[in-house]
């Protein structure tokens, strides 16, 4: 399995004025028994390592040389890919194609991370079991500013029947987490994609359409943090930090 993150926005809701990257706004981790700060793009990478994805690229804007500069210093082992244009997640996504070359693929956006580390492993080992998709899902308050699954239950498991990108009529209040596994399948989804802004929500529902099983693990409001937007982020330093200060 590889990996892929994207890191490639503009970040105009984070308060940053693209003076750095929301990748690099720090967050709390427990490092070697110490309680530290890193990049919640740093955190990201480290968690895939850390569950067996060595081969990670990282999606980039081109122009942003600091977020170049931070990844060759301190995550050397990192392949830098680019998407020139922002069209999208989708759009991002295929940015990495070559590099996914027909493997299984863990895919995170860059601004956000799951602390819970067991739904993490969950979804991670129903796909080594089924070899399906696999997407990570919270209950939210307002549905209407999400991505939003439609699920069911089949055989003790959590399944999706639909997922729609910021719905006027939300089906459920499950929205998604920016964190999920897919095989290259997905690829070919999204690249038939007409729109000028590219999401991967349509994607993901023509796999359900075409009949593909895709699994849904559930993971709790308090435990998927965003950095993206600056009124949330004192909230997601002071959750990383409990959540640092509870790790063994």
């Amino acid at each position: 399995m590889k990996g892929v993150i994207t890191a490639a926005g503009l970040g105009t809701r984070s308060g940053l004025n693209g003076r750095i990257r929301k990748e690099l706004l720090p967050i709390y981790l427990k490092l070697g028994g110490d309680i530290v700060l890193r990049p919640i793009l740093d955190a990201v990478y480290s968690r895939m390592v850390d569950h067996g994805v060595n081969d990670i690229a990282i999606i980039l804007n081109p122009a942003d040389e600091i977020t170049h500069a931070y990844i060759r210093a301190n995550l050397p082992d990192a392949t830098i890919l680019h998407q020139e244009r922002q069209r999208g997640f989708g759009d991002a996504v295929l940015q990495a194609r070559e590099f996914i070359d027909g493997n299984d693929f863990l895919l995170n956006a860059g601004d956000g991370i799951i602390l819970n580390d067991t739904a993490y492993s969950t979804g991670l080992e129903i796909h080594k079991k089924t070899g399906s998709s696999v997407l990570f899902l919270m209950r939210v308050e307002d549905p209407k500013r999400y991505g939003v699954a439609e699920v069911m239950q089949q055989d003790g498991y959590m399944v999706v029947k639909s997922v729609e990108e910021k719905p006027s009529k939300p089906k459920s209040n499950l929205a998604l987490c920016a964190t999920y596994i897919f095989n290259s399948e997905i690829l070919g989804r999204i690249d038939h994609s007409i729109q000028a802004n590219i999401e991967l929500t349509p994607a993901i529902d023509a796999l359900t359409f075409a009949g593909r099983t895709v699994f849904a693990v559930e993971v709790q409001r308090d435990e998927w943090i965003s950095v993206g937007h600056a009124v949330d982020y004192s909230a997601s330093l002071a959750r990383t930090l409990d959540m640092a200060k509870r790790s063994r």
